[in-house]
């Protein structure tokens, strides 16, 4: 009898390890959340494709699973600013844990800097239910914050810095995004990029590298002016501006006032 149940039990033993890896694959309930609540992608100087992900929380099941996802709301405009395939139900096949799908962001329709948002709901089926909390996903999409410049004609430029201090015809560009912005092209090595506030009368250049060819090749210059007035397209930073400084990579003249410095801006471009 004993031999019995003994030749019994090894008859069965593989029944049962072949139905536990049966379980790996099961049916039963489950339930279905956004992979995360929220996101954010910068926009290139191009249009691109942000993927998002649905997430079945359990086990794979021997059954695909069918969820919803609609647009619920946010900032951005469907069929401007992006655009989404989203069918009556998204599937997720049997035997795995993730559908995706993709949402595709235009460049062109964002202003600068703009930030806008898409709002995502999620509704699972009978056989799945969604996870409260966790069934919405927020996409925040910006562009990428390149700035454009437009030749605006040639201005003035002159300095006592120089021996000569005579007005020197120059160029002018106009940054696209911030129209307060400017850059001096055509007297130094690099332009120099100039912001004026209109409304405070005020005018700043901020640090920046002249090049080498005002004292000999490998000795780079730089100029900081951060204390300078605007009035009707003229820039100008005094002599008593003491934070007006002027100073190269082998310390000459480090820390020295530039003198009076002004900047005409081509007419009609201010």
């Amino acid at each position: 009898m004993k031999n019995l149940k003994y030749l019994l039990f090894l008859f069965i033993l593989p029944a049962l390890f072949t139905a536990c890896e049966d379980d790996q694959i099961y049916d039963g309930p489950a339930r279905v959340k956004f992979e995360k609540t929220t996101g954010r992608v910068t926009i290139p100087l191009t249009d691109t494709t942000e993927t998002v992900r649905v997430q079945l929380v359990s086990a794979p099941l021997k059954n695909p699973i069918d969820v919803k996802v609609t647009v619920s709301g946010g900032t951005a405009e469907q069929g401007k600013h992006f655009d989404v395939s989203l069918s009556d139900k998204l599937t997720i096949p049997a035997g795995e844990n993730i559908v995706s799908f993709d949402v595709k962001l235009y460049y062109s329709a964002f202003s600068f800097l703009e930030e806008r948002t898409i709002e995502f709901t999620l509704e699972g089926s009978s056989a799945a239910t969604e996870i409260p909390g966790v069934n919405k996903f927020t996409l925040t999409a910006v562009p990428v914050a390149t700035l454009t410049y437009t030749n605006v004609g040639k201005g003035v430029y002159s300095s006592t810095l120089f021996d000569d201090p005579d007005p020197t015809e120059v160029e002018f560009e106009r940054c696209d995004q911030l129209p307060n912005n400017y850059k001096m092209i055509g007297f130094f090595t690099n332009p120099i990029e100039i912001k004026v506030d209109p409304a405070k009368g005020t005018a700043v250049i901020e640090a920046q590298d002249l090049g080498d060819d005002l004292f000999g090749e490998g000795t780079n210059s730089w100029l900081e002016c951060t204390n300078g007035r605007y009035a009707e397209g003229i820039i100008t930073f005094e002599e008593s501006d003491w934070d007006n400084v002027f100073y190269t990579s082998e310390g000459m003249s480090s820390g020295a006032k530039i003198g009076v410095d002004i900047y005409t801006l081509p007419a009609g471009s201010f």
